[in-house]
């Protein structure tokens, strides 16, 4: 399992908060992609926060991402990925379990404090975007009043109004 293999499209939320940090995700892994395509610099890059995501997501969809998948997943080499992982096992926001199945490949998945992490930047995003439509909708409101105030002025001015 490949962590680009996720869907472009998002999924269609209703009131439940989780499925609004999924859509959040989805869109901010399809960003990632879009800027690894077309931008040639790696300015945008931040593969710590790639993988935080899509272990997030992995956990959401009940799926186990293997090392090299993760690593493979950011873009990053794999002594790159390690030491990331190592630092965010550090920090407790990962763990590495060994697959019961083949103990030559290990699995990385994320943590409570990791998931709360994560919940608490997608709800801060969320809450800044309500914010600013809030702001557009406020502004378009005044706009619309102020457009109708000059609009039944003129119309009284010039008469074109029946009573």
């Amino acid at each position: 399992m490949e962590p680009t293999s996720y869907p472009a499209t998002l999924i269609k939320t209703g009131d439940d908060p989780a499925e609004g940090r999924l859509d959040l995700c989805e869109a901010l892994h399809v960003k990632r992609h879009l800027l690894a395509r077309h931008a040639t610099h790696r300015l945008f890059f931040d593969p710590a926060w790639d993988m935080l995501v899509d272990l997030y997501v992995a956990q959401a969809r009940h799926l186990q991402i293997s090392f090299s998948s993760l690593a493979y997943g950011a873009n990053v080499p794999l002594s790159t990925a390690s030491r990331l992982v190592q630092e965010m096992e550090r920090h407790q926001l990962v763990t590495k379990v060994v697959d019961i199945h083949d103990r030559r490949r290990t699995f990385v998945q994320i943590t409570a404090i990791g998931e709360a992490l994560i919940n608490m930047i997608l709800d801060a995003v969320e809450e800044r975007r309500l914010q600013a439509a809030a702001r557009r909708d406020h502004k378009a409101a005044q706009w619309r009043a102020a457009l109708g105030f000059h609009v039944s002025r003129t119309v009284r001015r010039l008469g074109l109004y029946s009573s």
